[in-house]
Order: C-alpha cells, then sequence, then structure tokens
C-alpha cells in the first residue's frame, strides 16, 4: 500500500487549491471546513454574500451559517470552478440538528469540504417551479397571440374586400350598373396615355336615347328607369370584357373601345342601335330609338377634344333624323 501522504503536505495542496479557485474565480462563494463541518476558511465572497465578518463566519457550523441567511440564495454555482467533482446536492446537518440542504461544487475528504458555489435547495426548487409556471405563461402568451394574429389577418381581409365593393360601387351607376362618369373619367385616360404610348388605335362612341323626356313624361319615371337599366344591360352584353361602357347621367352613354378603328367602333355602334330599337321594357308599349356617333383618337389629341367630335357627331345624327350612327372625321391637322 501507498503510504498516506504527511498532514503537512496534505494541508499545503489544500491551501494551493483554495488560492488557486480564489484567484481564478475571485467572485464565486468559497469555503473550505474541517472534519466536523466548521468553518475553517473563507473567501472574500462568501463574506459578502453571507453578510458576516470574520470572526461571525470562522469555527462556525456551515449548515447554521447558512440556514441564518436572510436573502434566498447565494450566486448559483460555476460550472467552470475547478474542483473535480460536479454540482451535488448536500445536506448540512447544523448543531441544533436542523438541515440545510444545498446545491453546491464540492470537494470532500478527512479534512473537511471544499464548497464552491451555493444554492440553496429550496430556492432551486421554487426557480424551478417559476420558470415553468412563467414557460406555461409564455406559451399560453403565444397562442393568444397567434389566435389574435389570425383574427387580425381575417379582419384585415375583411377589410379589404370591403373596400374593394365600396371602391367598385364609388365608379358604379347604381341603376344601370354601367361606370359612372368619375370611373369613366380614369378608365379613358388610362386607355387614352396607352394608345399615345404604343401607338394602338382607340375609339370612342356617345349613344344618346332618342325622346327620353317623353317617355318620362308620358309612361313616368319608373318606366324610364326600367327603360334605362335595360340599355344598361344591353351596352354591357354588347362590349368586349376590356371595353368600358359608361353612364354620363340622364340618357348618355359613352362606350371606350381600346385597339379599335372608328370602322369597327361603328359597327359596334350599329349594333347597339339596334338592340335598344329591340328592347322590350314592361310598362312601355312604344319602340325607342337610339343615336350614337363616333370617334376615333389622333395622335397627339387630348381627351377632351376626342370627346368633342364624338359629341358632334352625335348631335349630326340627331340632325339628320336620330335612330343612325355617324363618325366623326379626323381632326383638321394643326397649322
Amino acid at each position: 500500500m501507498t503510504p498516506s501522504p504527511p498532514e503537512e503536505d496534505r494541508a499545503e495542496r489544500g491551501a494551493q487549491l483554495l488560492s488557486e479557485l480564489a484567484a481564478t474565480s475571485p467572485e464565486l462563494v468559497l469555503l473550505a471546513t474541517d472534519p466536523e463541518g466548521r468553518v475553517a476558511w473563507h473567501g472574500t465572497s462568501a463574506l459578502r454574500e453571507l453578510g458576516r465578518t470574520p470572526d461571525a463566519v470562522i469555527g462556525r457550523p456551515l449548515a447554521e451559517l447558512l440556514a441564518e441567511r436572510q436573502v434566498e440564495s447565494l450566486p448559483p454555482f460555476r460550472s467552470d470552478a475547478s474542483c473535480r467533482s460536479g454540482p451535488r446536492l448536500l445536506n448540512l446537518v447544523a448543531a441544533d440538528g436542523s438541515v440545510v440542504t444545498v446545491r453546491a461544487l464540492l470537494e470532500s475528504g478527512p479534512d473537511g469540504l471544499l464548497v464552491a458555489g451555493v444554492r440553496l435547495a429550496a430556492e432551486e426548487a421554487r426557480l424551478g417551479e417559476e420558470l415553468l409556471r412563467l414557460t406555461n405563461e409564455l406559451a399560453t402568451a403565444n397562442r393568444e397571440a397567434v389566435r389574435r394574429g389570425r383574427e387580425l389577418e381575417r379582419a384585415l381581409e375583411r377589410l379589404r374586400a370591403a373596400n374593394e365593393v365600396i371602391e367598385r360601387l364609388a365608379r358604379t351607376d347604381p341603376l344601370t350598373h354601367l361606370v359612372n362618369r368619375r370611373g369613366l373619367e380614369e378608365a379613358i385616360a388610362h386607355e387614352r396615355d396607352r394608345a399615345e404610348r404604343t401607338g394602338e388605335p382607340l375609339s370612342v362612341v356617345a349613344l344618346d336615347l332618342d325622346r327620353f323626356k317623353r317617355v318620362n313624361d308620358t309612361w313616368g319615371h319608373a318606366v324610364g328607369d326600367r327603360l334605362l337599366a335595360a340599355v344598361g344591360e344591353a351596352l354591357r352584353a354588347g362590349v368586349r370584357p376590356y371595353d368600358v361602357a359608361a353612364r354620363l347621367g340622364g340618357e348618355e352613354f359613352l362606350l371606350v373601345l381600346p385597339a379599335t378603328r372608328r370602322e369597327r367602333a361603328a359597327d359596334v355602334a350599329e349594333r347597339l342601335r339596334a338592340r335598344v330599337a329591340d328592347l322590350v321594357v314592361e310598362g312601355l308599349p312604344e319602340r325607342v330609338t337610339s343615336s350614337a356617333g363616333v370617334a376615333e383618337h389622333a395622335r397627339g389629341e387630348t381627351t377632351e377634344a376626342l370627346l368633342a367630335r364624338a359629341d358632334a357627331a352625335l348631335y349630326e345624327a340627331k340632325r339628320q333624323g336620330r335612330d343612325q350612327v355617324v363618325v366623326a372625321p379626323p381632326p383638321e391637322p394643326a397649322g
């Protein structure tokens, strides 16, 4: 058997270990006890954390010092402390028989204990329960946030849909369901700019019901409204999906026909004139006719000038006896 080292050698190694710990980790709570569990040595942090003077610590049982501590825990142990054993639970028995359970990095031997970094086990359990509670609260809050986020997304989607409906209604004539004047101004400006940019043709058709005032005066405004609604339906059905059919007001209508020459626009106007003449409206025993004027956009021409030429052609159709289509000639060259 290897002989036991002399007592002085063992004490020297213990003192060296304590010096190394105190030098490398001065913030740790370092304590050493004798074989009876009384404090034989302490680091600087131990006095500060225990709130004691050196005379009040040396020779006192470690269990009593920890039991008397007024705060809930000492600084937690450090996993990189240079004790050979890992953190363990330790029951310290005081002189009166009370037990204090701590978790610490320990080095035990016949000469006593070296304790590095102490945490009271009761406080550790309390912290664990608090951590579990906070984790559960965080999970609940996260689920609630997800639920509220989904509700907000649905609310925003409903709001977007409502805004789309409002925007569409703001550009729609409620009686004929055609584009109203506001929507027409935006549409024709867009198509005019596109025609200028691409060089594609653009034509417009101004259409007006003949003697509409007599319909209202003779058969009543309700019949007149039914006639306007029927005309609106006929115009919508008679144009392409990307054409624009608009009601300017009263019995006046306008068609915007992108990528269309005036000859083709005149054919569209003639077909719609015939449709209007064939309409059967409840409460209206007479045939209603319409007149139309067609104009094709000229390069550099303003929207106002284009519409003025279509109106002039419409008035010419009225002058020539109504129930017909007149095509406006190209504008006179400047100069």
